[in-house]
């Protein structure tokens, strides 16, 4: 989502102005320490690990980066920069500019911040990532969620849906593996996905999950190479964006995804930038 929306900044604002860019990246279950708990204990326990000054520092990757250039410096340097260093695939804010001075920042999770001396700028920003958005998300609810025949015809097909597929750029080591693995059976982990699951063979799992953001069902294949997700019926889609931002975050920042046979960013870019007439923002 945020690759997109930084197109738009470069598309839609002179290489002169200024834009920011927040990246992070913590591989959160790769822990080399005597405690495995210690990379995949809850969100709480993590904060008081971190603040907690007299206890040894937990050894694994982790970056955090804050970016405040000209949009056409940043994009050129960014284009070289990312294929050496994928922590800078995973976006967590990204200032979009107000016409005059100043911009508005986008957060990860939603949250807007008005940098500037313009509401209708922001207002207009909002409009423009919730359209992105909610069409990226209907797109992906119409690709994966399981269709039946029509009941009035005999010979009407049925599809399964398409499965999400997300592909790591490594194998995840099996220690790493099993510590994501032992977190999702905590209802207060990072990705807020909760199951209990089934062991097919050493470095592969079956997950009948739920989403406790919404409280909702989605059907989970994990590896050491790549995560299968099914979506039931009436799923609501952010489960996908959720569970792809904290792959990107949390286990792996490059990552190939597809929606069925089509890349999940082929599905944000033909997303709409401006909303059409009659329809709402609301959902």
């Amino acid at each position: 989502m945020f690759q997109r929306l930084w197109k738009v900044v470069i598309e839609a604002f002179p290489e002169h102005r200024f834009s920011q860019i927040v990246f992070e990246h913590e591989s959160l279950f790769e822990a080399f320490a005597d405690d495995p708990n210690l990379a995949s204990g809850d969100d709480d326990d993590q904060e008081d690990v971190q603040d907690t000054q007299d206890r040894i520092e937990v050894e694994r990757r982790r970056a955090r980066m804050q970016i405040t250039e000209r949009i056409g410096k940043l994009a050129k340097a960014l284009s070289r920069m990312r294929p050496e260093y994928e922590p800078l695939e995973s976006i967590v804010r990204l200032r979009i500019p107000a016409p005059r001075r100043g911009g508005h920042d986008v957060y990860f999770d939603g949250r807007f911040t008005n940098r500037s001396d313009s509401m209708t700028s922001l207002r207009q920003t909002v409009g423009m990532v919730t359209n992105i958005y909610r069409h990226t998300t209907e797109a992906a609810e119409e690709a994966s969620w399981p269709k039946s025949s029509d009941v009035t015809t005999t010979r009407g097909p049925i599809s399964l849906g398409a499965p999400l597929l997300v592909k790591f750029s490594e194998r995840l080591e099996q220690a790493t593996f099993e510590r994501w693995i032992a977190a999702l059976k905590r209802k207060n982990n990072r990705f807020r996905l909760w199951g209990n699951p089934i062991e097919l063979s050493k470095g592969k799992v079956h997950l009948y999950a739920v989403d406790a953001h919404l409280w909702q069902p989605i059907d989970l294949e994990i590896t050491r190479d790549h995560l299968y997700a099914m979506l039931p019926s009436g799923t609501c889609g952010n489960t996908i964006h959720r569970l792809v931002t904290n792959i990107q975050r949390f286990v792996d920042p490059k990552l190939e995804t597809y929606i069925g046979d089509q890349s999940y960013e082929a599905f944000i870019a033909n997303a709409p930038v401006n909303q059409t007439s009659g329809e709402s923002t609301s959902g």
